[in-house]
């Protein structure tokens, strides 16, 4: 849930923190606008202290979940663990001081204290250092959003937004990875899933072409034929061929691979990547083994327990902004980072480091787990009530699945875990019930009534009817008629 302040058309998390301005400010930051940055800064502290209404604790809990993103967001993009743990731990140890009441900590001071750790995030990611930024995440992430939303009208902007980078940084990442510009990207993006659909589905030329967001299908046959030689009907026909092709090419591939070697960082930020998915699919079993290998590593390159510590706290962090994000309820644990980084300091080893990790992603856990149960019963609740409302008329599962924000497939599943039916069982049975009540209390004939329920064809709603109720609808209505007269003369 979101809201919007009047004053700026800044996006707040539930709990009040202005997202948007951390994002300008990461923007800014790692695209190298250097003579933006400052004003971003500015800006951003304002936000912070403006929505934590000036409540210290709030507001040093706020500082450090901003700059243990940013600091992560460095190490996303480049910049070695060891230089940015450091960071993160001379952060948490002045807050710390501060809240054990050793030394004043005001806003003047913590804003020269945000601007430090700004500088210092900017020297580790500077085009003009040795550490370079690794171009490569960002465009796997334009990469995603761009085959997540090919569908749209996309354009760049959209893009450049999304991933929080420059669009001319974003086009001349696309031209260097893919070695095409991005509307060149986007078509061979939609012309992929085209051939994919022409294989695997029956949809029409016309369908795939409106559902890749072609303007019409004359321009997607063009577009199609430029770029693989032969039209989407020549293609379809040859799918059997190209099964076999393709297979072929992937064994051969596969095959023929070379072990790669990647760094370290890489390996520990996908390995952090791999803990999220397990601990959004609510396998906290997989979550805390994953995350003990990795924390065992860490501890093992950087053999300091204040960094292993400061890298817990950031773990969490980003584990929790991750949560907010898919709207799970978490604040209290952001807004409480000050007390956290101060229990965390408490810690006198590796194993209770991991054993305060356990703890928190513990709870994230039952958070995530209680959300997606009520999340789960709160979409399907809204696909029956949809069908009550629209029995008699034509529901398509794609509808459905829009209205409960869910993939088909998904909402599918939920719905038949949650009321052991399937979708359109249960939307039979919808119409079969409310056609009783009408053969009881109407003189409808069979035909009105089918088409009253949601059937096109009265033989078809008279099968459906036979198969479900036992008897057929006029069989049902003769039954109603005895029922009724019999039942007035046991009153009389």
């Amino acid at each position: 849930m979101t809201k919007h302040n009047k004053k700026s058309p800044c996006t707040y998390y539930p709990y009040g923190y202005p997202v948007d301005f951390e994002y300008r400010l990461r923007k800014y930051l790692f695209a190298g606008k250097s003579e933006l940055i400052e004003v971003a800064v500015s800006d951003t502290f304002n936000e912070l202290v403006i929505h934590s209404n000036s409540n210290m604790p709030l507001l040093r809990s706020w500082l450090i979940n901003a700059i243990a993103v940013i600091y992560h967001k460095a190490w996303q993009l480049g910049a070695p663990l060891r230089t940015v743990l450091p960071g993160i731990n001379s952060l948490l140890e002045i807050i710390d001081l501060a809240e054990k009441g050793d030394g004043p900590l005001e806003i003047d001071h913590l804003r020269e204290l945000f601007k430090d750790h700004i500088s210092m995030v900017l020297r580790l990611v500077n085009y003009k250092t040795e550490i370079e930024i690794d171009t490569s995440v960002l465009s796997i992430k334009a990469k995603r959003y761009i085959q997540a939303h090919f569908h749209r009208n996309l354009i760049i902007k959209d893009v450049a937004e999304a991933v929080h980078v420059d669009e001319a940084l974003l086009r001349e990442i696309l031209s260097k990875e893919f070695g095409l510009s991005f509307h060149e990207y986007l078509i061979k993006i939609k012309i992929n899933e085209a051939k994919k659909m022409l294989v695997g589905t029956n949809f029409s030329i016309a369908a795939i072409a409106l559902q890749l967001g072609f303007r019409d299908s004359s321009y997607f046959i063009r577009v199609f034929k430029c770029l693989e030689g032969i039209t989407p009907g020549q293609y379809a026909k040859r799918k059997s061929i190209n099964f076999i092709k393709v297979n072929g090419l992937e064994k051969i591939a596969l095959e023929s691979s070379e072990a790669v070697i990647v760094p370290k960082g890489k390996l520990w930020i996908q390995t952090e990547r791999n803990a999220l998915v397990s601990l959004l699919g609510g396998d906290f079993q997989t979550t805390v083994s994953i995350l003990n290998k990795l924390l065992a590593e860490i501890n093992e390159e950087v053999k300091d327990l204040d960094y292993l510590k400061a890298y817990a706290l950031k773990l969490i962090t980003v584990f929790t902004r991750k949560t907010m994000q898919l709207g799970i309820p978490s604040e209290d644990i952001l807004n409480n980072l000050t007390i956290l980084s101060s229990e965390v300091r408490l810690l006198e080893s590796s194993d209770l480091v991991r054993a305060f990790v356990h703890r928190i992603i513990k709870e994230l856990l039952d958070r995530v787990t209680l959300h997606y149960n009520e999340s789960a019963f709160r979409a399907v609740e809204a696909v029956k009530v949809h069908i009550h409302q629209n029995y008699n008329q034509h529901i398509q599962l794609n509808d459905l699945a829009r209205l409960v924000n869910f993939s088909p497939f998904y909402i599918c599943r939920l719905f038949i875990k949650l009321t052991d039916l399937t979708i359109y069982n249960y939307i039979t049975l919808t119409r079969i019930e409310e056609a009783k009540k009408l053969i009881c209390t109407t003189d409808y004939t069979i035909g009105e009534i089918a088409e009253r329920v949601g059937y096109q064809d009265s033989s078809n709603f008279m099968t459906l009817f036979k198969k479900k109720v036992g008897h057929t609808p006029r069989e049902y209505a003769e039954l109603s008629r005895i029922h009724f007269r019999v039942l007035n003369e046991r009153i009389n």
